[in-house]
């Protein structure tokens, strides 16, 4: 039944869009020009995402990250991200300023935020939105038996209301986002709705689960942003319509449809046959440039752009429940394994060398990058090196020419990878280098879908991960995904190191942009020396859409996914 109503709808959609963007004005008689009186017919923005959220909530988290601006046109926070990741204002009317009654940080670190909110703000039932939405939210993120990222409120002592278009939060510590929280730092939420809910939650912790598995989390979702649920068929589409009450603004355009598509051919697929209008980053790979190039982008009918998005890293296990290959807890024998990764070998293979070699978690483009290239430890190709470390730890070649314990078991980390060309062909690169060098290294393919959170942590040794620009919290002791916490963290790896966590509790507490820079190489140099993981390439995402859609941008590096939307009710399609 889903499928033959997505097939239904799909045949409408381009018939719409035909109506809309392709057909000419007509004339009456006596020369008078319908268009000036006759209604245009309703416009609609079709994209696709590599997975499916769970919820449209925006504080929830999702299997798929990649997924995180599906959610951005049913979302609205104080500020967004602009494509730069610069803030801009939305439910607030402006900016709080570091040093002025709206920003003001007392003598023991603590800081008070003031947001003023614009004048008659209301959800998409219509209700209003007002400060004491932004107080409940605090304390439903605050409650530990409910599902929310915990980030930043945990560094929030408290929001309150002092009137209806107030929104003060006080903070127990320096944050430097205090001044620029998006929805996926702050999202409001409806209190007209799940305050009764929410109650039964506050008095009874077994409550949680109920309260997680409201309809208003997926298909009865009320949120502020540009568009309004309409309908979501699981496993089909999502559709919005434009929110007159938007607080920008209606958006120029009138429906957003949906889809998630995890398979980049079928993508491409769609996009060339016109059943798709814009395939942001991630949903399409590098090699379906060429195609893309033969006639959609000569013809006219469409547009592409390119560039970094994030690192690909050899992340290691650190859960003794996983890791097999105690050789791995040796840094000696983590740096032997880097030092047989040929990166000229991967970018001349993925990506016929249009990138750059990573030779730690820093761009190029960084400011402090000189400073990182200056003092980082760096792993060059080189199997003497690998020979000499894997030797220092106690492990010698075997009569086959690969590495063994003393005990003369070999040593045979595995080696796992996403399901996907460019992955795929990454691991069977290094895994040729490293056999090469005496490493036998077996691999696992992981299906490319929105695994169950466990199934993110649970590898053996070595797997491929994506690593954000500047999201060292990767890293941290309290992002440790664990049965306990649901396997919620960052840190996939378990990876664990008080020096560390010192650091990056240092990083995220100053409001000093030079000192920040200066604590980022520390962090930078220190990962490079432990090695928890290291860089391998940095992939480059294309994005492409149809010739008469105008707006979308390709967004910021990294994993603000919500850049990549962050101006949804703005776009248009030419006529």
């Amino acid at each position: 039944m889903a499928r033959s109503r997505r097939a239904l709808l799909l045949g409408l959609i381009p018939l719409l869009l035909t109506a809309a963007c392709g057909a000419p004005a007509q004339k009456a008689a006596g020369g008078t020009n319908q268009a000036a009186t006759t209604p245009r017919a309703p416009t609609v923005l079709r994209y696709v995402s590599r997975f499916e959220p769970p919820t449209l909530a925006a504080k929830l988290p999702v299997g798929g990250g990649t997924s995180d601006f599906l959610r951005r046109p049913f979302n609205a926070g104080l500020v967004v991200l602009d494509g730069q990741r610069q803030p801009r204002p939305v439910l607030a009317e402006q900016l709080p300023q570091l040093g002025s009654d709206s920003w003001r940080v007392t003598p023991d670190g603590a800081m008070e935020t003031t947001y003023r909110l614009r004048p008659g703000l209301t959800w998409h039932d219509g209700e209003p939105l007002t400060a004491e939405d932004f107080a409940f939210a605090y304390r439903v993120y605050r409650t530990k038996s409910l599902p929310f990222l915990a980030t930043p409120q945990d560094q929030m002592d408290g929001v309150t209301a002092p009137d209806a278009r107030t929104v003060v939060i006080h903070w127990n510590s320096p944050y430097v986002g205090a001044g620029a929280l998006d929805s996926a730092d702050f999202d409001p939420l409806p209190a007209h709705i799940l305050r009764e809910s929410f109650q039964a939650v506050d008095q009874d912790a077994a409550s949680a689960e109920s309260f997680s598995n409201l309809p208003f989390w997926s298909q009865e979702y009320v949120g502020a942003g540009p568009y309004q649920l309409d309908r979501l068929e699981p496993g089909a589409y999502i559709q919005g319509v434009a929110f007159a009450g938007y607080a920008l603004g209606r958006p120029k355009i009138d429906r957003v449809v949906l889809r998630a598509v995890g398979d980049g051919n079928r993508v491409l697929t769609d996009l060339l046959a016109g059943e798709v209008d814009w395939a942001p980053r991630l949903t399409l790979r590098f090699e379906h440039l060429p195609v893309l190039k033969q006639d959609f982008i000569p013809s006219g009918r469409g547009t592409y752009e390119t560039g970094p998005t994030f690192f690909i890293m050899v992340q290691h296990q650190f859960r003794p429940e996983f890791e097999n290959e105690p050789a791995l807890y040796d840094p000696r024998v983590r740096k032997a394994i880097a030092h047989t990764v040929d990166k000229q070998a991967l970018l001349d293979g993925l990506f016929a060398a249009e990138s750059e070699i990573p030779e730690a978690f820093a761009l190029r483009s960084a400011a402090y990058y000189s400073e990182v290239d200056r003092t980082a430890t760096k792993f060059p190709y080189d199997v003497r090196r690998t020979e000499q470390l894997m030797g220092e730890a106690g492990l010698a070649r075997d009569r086959d020419g690969f590495y063994s314990y003393a005990s003369g078991q070999r040593f045979r980390p595995d080696f796992l990878v996403r399901a996907g060309s460019e992955l795929e062909r990454a691991q069977a690169i290094m895994v040729d280098t490293w056999r090469q060098a005496g490493i036998e290294v077996g691999t696992t393919v992981q299906p490319d879908i929105a695994l169950p959170l466990i199934e993110r942590s649970n590898f053996k040794n070595l797997q491929a991960q994506t690593h954000t620009f500047e999201k060292f919290n990767y890293w941290t002791t309290p992002e440790i995904g664990t049965a306990a916490n649901g396997w919620r963290g960052d840190d996939r790896s378990g990876w664990s190191s008080p020096a560390f966590d010192q650091l990056y509790d240092t990083l995220r507490r100053t409001l000093d942009r030079a000192e920040m820079d200066r604590v980022t190489v520390q962090i930078v140099k220190m990962l490079s020396e432990e090695l928890p993981g290291y860089p391998v390439y940095v992939p480059p995402a294309l994005t492409a859409k149809t010739a008469a859609l105008q707006g979308p941008e390709f967004g910021a590096m990294g994993s603000f996914a919500t850049t990549f939307a962050w101006n949804i009710e703005q776009w248009d399609y030419t006529r």
